[in-house]
């Protein structure tokens, strides 16, 4: 039972990246899925309603790559951890930014999928804020706005990924240098010792 529903989501997701919302068909991810279309119906009611339980599923396994990452990091020294942070959720959007894509435009046109995929988007800058507020605790980060460091961090993540599936290949700089440094820049502030002073 868990296998279709999974089939179904992922197949739809697929789908939803190719073709966009409009464009998606019932039929069209029944076969993607390999089920009928009946079952399709049967399980989720409306395209609509399957669109919703992809951004959900995709919302919690955000959250546990986000989790796992800081629970597993919270010791680990801060630049080894926004670094290994960063890497994995950019892997994670580079592997559904087509679908990332396609709900920031639907997202315009339907208020319902706008505000889901907000929803989805608060909880991840959320979860970085509480990151960036335990460590500030911990003395490890000056007295920073944590919200402001959250969505800071992860605005360089989204762009980049954004920038990777734009230009492809014909990136100016190899990715990997420019994140670790960013996150250098990020950690370190842009400012020499001696501009700090004054």
């Amino acid at each position: 039972m868990e296998d279709v529903n999974n089939r179904i989501l992922d197949a739809a997701m697929r789908v939803f990246s190719k073709e966009g919302y409009e464009g998606a068909t019932t039929k069209k991810i029944a076969e993607t899925a390999n089920v009928n279309e009946v079952t399709l119906f049967r399980k989720f009611r409306s395209k609509e309603n399957i669109l919703k339980t992809v951004i959900s599923k995709n919302q919690q396994e955000a959250i546990q790559t986000l989790d796992s990452i800081l629970l597993m990091e919270k010791s680990m020294d801060i630049q080894k951890c926004l670094l290994d942070l960063g890497n994995s959720i950019m892997e994670f959007m580079s592997q559904r930014m087509d679908f990332i894509i396609m709900l920031i435009a639907e997202g315009r046109k339907r208020d319902e999928i706008g505000l889901t995929l907000h929803s989805f988007l608060k909880k991840i800058l959320e979860h970085l804020s509480e990151y960036f507020t335990e460590q500030i605790t911990k003395g490890k980060i000056r007295n920073i706005d944590p919200n402001v460091a959250a969505f800071s961090y992860s605005s360089y993540i989204f762009y980049s990924n954004l920038s990777a599936k734009v230009c492809g290949k014909e990136r100016l700089t190899d990715p990997e240098l420019e994140f670790k440094n960013f996150v250098d820049m990020f950690t370190n502030g842009i400012l020499s010792s001696s501009e700090k002073e004054i």
